[in-house]
């Protein structure tokens, strides 16, 4: 089980740093213009209930809209509490599984050095994705 979860470490590792790279996104931890509004929104949230309010905020989106929403609402959740990164992607995975990796991974480049706990925290959420 443990070398199961270190591979999936190691290729969500290598996929986080390559792909803003690849897909021509922002490679510092900078958010989008887009995210301004979401965390204005998050921002009455207490930082216990920022996770949940985030994953509802996606949950909420029609089916077509959840991808594109996820980068923002998840770059505005990790600004305002940035070592909550593991439990915003994970409470994400839990309600919505299909968007776990777009949460991962927009977490992951917001904060690096918690690329394990939020790897972790996406494989546990949405165990099937």
């Amino acid at each position: 089980m443990k070398a199961k979860n270190l591979r999936f470490a190691a290729i969500f590792g290598v996929t986080v740093l390559a792909a803003p790279s690849l897909l021509g996104l922002p490679t510092a931890a900078t958010i989008s213009p887009q995210a301004a509004s979401y965390k204005k929104a998050l921002a009455t949230a207490t930082p216990i209930e920022l996770p949940a309010k985030a994953a509802s905020a996606i949950a909420k989106a029609a089916d077509i809209e959840r991808e594109a929403l996820t980068v923002p609402v998840v770059e505005a959740a990790v600004s305002l509490a940035p070592t909550a990164a593991p439990a915003i992607v994970g409470a994400i995975a839990a309600q919505v599984p299909s968007v776990a990796s777009i949460a991962a991974v927009t977490a992951a480049r917001l904060q690096p050095k918690q690329l394990a706990l939020i790897a972790k925290a996406a494989s546990a959420g949405a165990p099937s994705e």
